[in-house]
């Protein structure tokens, strides 16, 4: 709104006038006045509804100007009349006089008109006027409301000509002003007539447009059939049901779904069907078909094998038949026959590919021979006379890592097998085939052999000849200093949600929180959806899944579901052991996680499509803490191989392994920076922990921290910044250290616990544990510091937040 200034004169009843200036509205600038008499002026600094008051002579001028946002001058003016101005002092020469006649004074004759001044501000201004002679004598007037009643009073004296204005502020639809000394002096201001009329209410939204569903169905590999469901209309308001018919019509599948606006969902069925068919009763315009034929190959053909044994000193022998090849379309016969050609056993059996049949016999005969009239090839003979078990076989592993840049190797061979009953021969060679080193060794089950050769080659080949003459090649390593800095991973979209671990169902959960929770948009799904213990989620980049570790089937094993949780969780891994602490690759597929199957540590990959395993590590030491380099090339992880923990990258392509640090501190928790150019680590030393950042193009070491005390380092999306945890002067907090201006910044300063921070999808913002609110919740916080506010408010507890990296050791609990 433009400033105004407004400009009132009233008469006083010495006869002077006061002048009024009033803002009634916005921001004047440059503001002045002038009064004439006794002549002054000043300065008009004036907020709007503020006013000043300026007594002058009653018949004074007085002149205000200012400008406006609009305006560039504007100029107010009013004269008093409130006395007659003195005429000039008479000489002293004496003039002759004439004769005195008496000339009638006039009476005053007032008049009176009064409004509303200024929209909705309840203001009623009267201006009272005398059109005729001097007032003899002050009267009075009194204003009253609409109801009656005397709201303000006073008195007036004007002289001929004379005016004065008179205000009342209140919420009344209209004020009458009278004189009880002037009958005809009766007037009113309608207040009514400024009352602003408000602005009609705006239309209603437009309701939302309806769910528009389609699917699409194909086989995904032999016997799997895949359906995408799409939303390409608004939210669905309830759940509706899908039906997975075979190609007889049989329902095979049936569940539920519920999609927001642009969401999809993916549901698989396994079966020997030629054809599916998914569609709704909730809309008969959902239909898809799956072809299962498109993806039928021809069954190859069984190839069987059989092996005998006697496999107990009271006369039992042990056939196994095994299927190679595929399923067997019919049965066959076996028969086992003793040392004299009697049958002593016949059956049939029919095996799919890749099973086997165990078949026993107890006798008394030296020998027992496996045949089958349907496959002449098939045949095994056990041997009764040598019924003593025999030792499990050695079996060997190797690996190699080049422990200085001055050519020095260290090779390691461990027997995971039995006792080694004569000596295999070693060779090391470098790439030209150069003998550097050989020699003979001999292994009892659980040894190894530490072998350390130095030489100018760059790369080292070890390889183990057995006593069959057979050569393997078993580990080598590359001296050459690797060139680490890797490129940035390609961006990916960015979902801003937050996954984190809670206790809201009476037992520890993965949760997913899309804004803030409390507030009409937030959403919450659980993820893990069991009753287990469901923790260490890893995001995928492309934000389509998520894996969490789960003990739901007695060991620890790993589960992955869509990051809408839009189904129940699919196991990952299926062993006896405990398979933890997984991290998704850049390719969001691959999965690298530590199991300690082999009784120790050690690191394992699988393919979340295809399901196949590689075990990357096999040290006798413990590999863990893995974290993938933004290209996928690259491991980084921890291992005590030399007695301590040191860092180690791997290249997962060649299986070249480099030892990155070597001290006597440990060195732990290392996380390869998204950029591609960093890798940061703690140091451990007696427990006294803190941060440090290697240049992998220096090889350069930053340390960051100095405290003994810090914790759960992770890094920015663009890989300049580093947030972690830090208990410095007894307090636990937040910090942050800013890379390209090598400053750091205490994010919080609440006089409790603030741990596990990590980043936004921009990097702007840090999610952080803190029990500020007494019990714990996640909360959010700029990352150079500032107000921190809640996402989480349940009152169960919520920790170890995950928003956007793909691992970072706060969501694993440290």
């Amino acid at each position: 709104m433009d400033g105004q200034l407004d400009l009132q004169v009233f008469c006083n009843t010495d006869l002077t006038a006061t002048f009024v200036i009033r803002n009634i509205s916005g921001t004047v600038s440059d503001g002045t006045y002038t009064l004439s008499d006794p002549a002054q002026s000043g300065a008009i600094n004036l907020q709007p509804g503020q006013s000043t008051s300026i007594v002058g002579a009653g018949y004074a001028t007085m002149t205000v100007t200012y400008k406006t946002s609009f305006l560039s001058s504007v100029t107010l003016s009013v004269v008093g009349s409130c006395s007659r101005r003195p005429t000039a002092t008479p000489s002293n020469t004496p003039e002759p006089t004439d004769t005195p006649t008496h000339t009638p004074v006039p009476p005053p004759s007032l008049s009176a008109t009064g409004a509303c001044s200024g929209v909705n501000t309840g203001i009623a201004t009267f201006i009272i006027t005398n059109n005729g002679g001097d007032m003899p004598k002050p009267y009075t007037y009194n204003i009253t409301d609409a109801g009656g009643a005397v709201v303000q009073t006073g008195t007036f004296q004007l002289v001929a000509g004379g005016s004065t204005v008179i205000t009342v502020t209140g919420s009344s639809t209209g004020y009458t002003l009278t004189s009880p000394d002037d009958g005809s002096l009766n007037v009113t201001a309608d207040m009514t007539t400024c009352i602003q009329i408000p602005p009609p209410p705006p239309p209603p939204p437009p309701p939302p447009p309806p769910p528009s569903l389609n699917a699409t169905g194909a086989c995904s590999s032999n016997g799997v059939a895949t359906f995408i469901i799409t939303n390409n209309g608004g939210d669905m308001p309830k759940p509706y049901t899908y039906v997975i018919t075979d190609a007889s019509g049989a329902t095979v599948q049936t569940s539920t779904f519920q999609l927001d606006a642009g969401q999809s969902a993916t549901v698989t069925v396994s079966g020997a069907s030629s054809l599916y068919t998914l569609s709704s009763p909730d809309d008969n315009t959902l239909t898809a078909q799956a072809d299962m034929t498109t993806c039928t190959t021809p069954p190859s053909a069984p190839d069987l094998s059989a092996t005998g044994a006697c496999t107990s000193n009271e006369g039992e022998a042990t056939f196994v038949i095994t299927n190679n090849g595929g399923d067997m379309t019919t049965p066959y016969t076996y028969n086992v026959t003793d040392a004299n050609g009697n049958v002593v056993s016949t059956a049939t059996f029919q095996l799919a590919a890749g099973q086997s049949i165990t078949v026993s016999v107890t006798g008394s005969s030296s020998t027992y021979t496996l045949t089958s009239p349907n496959d002449s090839g098939l045949t095994a003979r056990a041997d009764m006379s040598a019924c003593v078990e025999p030792p499990p076989p050695p079996a060997l592993t190797a690996t190699g890592v080049c422990t200085s840049n001055e050519g020095v190797a260290a090779f390691i061979i461990t027997n995971n097998g039995g006792d080694m009953t004569v000596a295999y021969l070693y060779t090391i060679t470098d790439s030209s085939g150069n003998v550097i080193q050989t020699g003979t060794f001999q292994l009892d089950a659980g040894e190894s052999l530490n072998l350390v050769v130095s030489s100018s080659a760059a790369e080292l080949i070890l390889t183990i000849t057995d006593a069959n003459n057979f050569t393997v090649r078993a580990a080598m390593t590359d001296c050459r200093e690797p060139d680490l800095s890797v490129a940035p991973a390609e961006p990916e979209p960015c979902i801003q949600c937050l996954v984190f671990h809670t206790f809201r169902d009476d037992n520890l959960e993965v949760y997913r929180l899309d804004g803030i929770e409390g507030q009409p948009d937030a959403k919450l799904y659980n993820l893990s959806k069991d009753e287990a213990v469901d923790s260490r989620p890893s995001r995928a980049p492309n934000d389509s899944w998520v894996v969490f570790q789960s003990n739901r089937n007695g060991n620890v094993e790993l589960y992955y579901t869509d990051l809408a949780g839009s189904g129940e969780a699919i196991r990952l891994t299926e062993t006896q052991s405990n398979n933890t602490n997984p991290m998704y690759g850049p390719d969001s597929q691959t999965v690298v996680f530590q199991s300690d199957r082999n009784g120790r540590f050690d690191l394992f990959t699988i393919d979340q499509q295809t399901g196949k395993e590689t075990q990357v590590t096999s040290d006798p030491a413990d590999d863990i803490n893995p974290y993938y380099s933004p290209d996928l090339k690259w491991l980084v992880f921890q291992s005590n191989r030399n007695g301590n923990w040191d860092i180690f990258v791997l290249n997962v392509e060649t299986g070249n392994l480099y030892q990155l640090t070597d001290s006597p501190l440990d060195e732990v928790f290392p996380a390869w920076s998204p950029n591609g150019k960093q890798i940061s680590f703690l140091t451990d030393e007696d427990g006294a922990t803190d941060l440090n950042v290697i240049d992998l193009d220096t090889r350069d070491v930053k340390r960051i921290t100095t405290d003994g005390r810090t914790n759960n380092a992770t890094w920015s999306p663009e890989g300049d910044r580093i947030a972690y945890q830090s208990e410095r002067n007894g307090n636990l907090d937040i910090y942050s250290y800013d890379f390209t201006k090598d400053k750091e910044y205490r994010v919080t300063d609440y006089e409790g616990v603030d741990s596990g921070p990590t980043w936004d999808c921009g990097g702007a913002n840090l999610a952080f544990t803190s029990i500020r609110d007494g019990n714990p919740n996640i909360f959010q916080v700029f990352w150079q510091g500032g107000p921190a506010g809640n996402m989480t408010i349940d009152p169960a507890t919520d920790k170890w937040s995950q928003w956007r990296p793909s691992n970072d050791v706060s969501s694993t609990g440290h």
